[in-house]
């Protein structure tokens, strides 16, 4: 910022303000932004991501701070973690959304936490499944026909349909 003013010929010497913490621009973000355009169960889910998340790890650095690679290494560990590709990239967009509010401020040129390349492509390992066979399905029913009989007809619903728990529960 200051080579690009000498080379225009601009010697002012300005006081540059300190520039806000990530966990600074997440709470203006978070407080201000999200709830205009999210529905409540949404802002607690960003919330809570961040929480746990994200400002243990970016918090207490200054946005200027905050590079592509610090982004990329943060969500490759959280993989390497176990975590889902899809959490992880609603991580990304919690941590980009933040970084946009900085871009907007005119605090840093550009957002890290776009275009960080195919690091959140591939296949998710929920898509590894392994489904029980026709035997061992038989015998689970079986087996819980005999020994718990009050949630037999909860496990056949759940074993016919395909449906998942709480949409089973939510059955009237």
């Amino acid at each position: 910022m200051i080579e690009a003013k000498l080379a225009l010929g601009d010697f002012r010497i300005e006081e540059e303000k300190p520039v806000k913490t990530f966990k600074e621009y997440a709470d203006l973000w978070i407080k201000n932004i999200v709830p205009a355009i999210c529905k409540e169960s949404t802002v607690n889910d960003y919330k809570a991501i961040l929480k746990n998340h994200v400002l243990p790890e970016f918090g207490n650095h200054r946005v200027n701070e905050i590079t592509r690679g610090m982004i990329k290494d943060f969500l490759l560990g959280k993989l390497s973690n176990g975590l889902n590709r899809s959490t992880a990239l609603h991580m990304k967009s919690v941590i980009s959304c933040v970084l946009n509010k900085a871009v907007d401020d005119e605090v840093i040129q550009s957002n890290p936490g776009q275009r960080l390349g195919k690091i959140l492509n591939g296949e998710d390992r929920r898509k590894h499944i392994n489904p029980l066979t026709a035997e061992e399905l038989d015998l689970l029913l079986s087996t819980v026909k005999k020994h718990y009989p009050k949630h037999y007809p909860m496990l056949l619903l759940l074993a016919r349909t395909g449906m998942r728990i709480g949409e089973a529960l939510a059955l009237q």
